[in-house]
């Protein structure tokens, strides 16, 4: 996954990485979707707002367990601007995800595969889990539900 840079770093968020050019390229992951800093804005805006009314804040730890790259690159910002972010893959096995959970403190799973592994022992540890779909039509979230209180 690449990520493109501009001039200036983003601050709160991509606003201040698109510059002139929101239809540049934001996210190209190794075979070849991409997503713009319009789309990645859009996406950004949409989760921050979840995670506002979700009351999930700055000490809140979220996993990420995304089946694609560019799903990841964009959800790093709105999460680390709100909580905690550790990415974890979402190929182990179910007894290395309790453990991870455990040891780094999760709060909630953010994730694009509900059936996962890891989305199977979060339900069970009562974790809260965020599943969401990303329209790469559109490249709009489609869908994004918070499944577990």
């Amino acid at each position: 996954m690449r990520f493109h840079r501009s001039s200036q770093t983003p601050i709160n968020g991509p606003n201040n990485a698109c510059g002139k050019k929101p239809a540049s390229a934001a996210i190209i992951n190794t075979i070849g979707e991409k997503i713009t800093y319009r789309d990645v804005i859009n996406i950004y805006e949409t989760v921050e707002i979840f995670l506002r009314e979700k009351s999930v804040g700055e000490v809140d730890r979220i996993a990420i367990l995304t089946k694609t790259e560019i799903n990841l690159g964009v959800l790093i910002l709105p999460i680390m601007n709100n909580a905690i972010l550790i990415p974890i893959k979402p190929d182990m096995p179910e007894e290395m995800f309790e453990y991870n959970f455990k040891l780094l403190g999760v709060d909630y799973i953010l994730t694009d595969d509900i059936s996962c592994a890891g989305c199977i022992v979060a339900e069970k540890m009562g974790l809260g889990i965020f599943a969401f779909q990303i329209s790469y039509k559109t490249n709009k979230i489609i869908f994004f539900q918070f499944l577990i209180s």
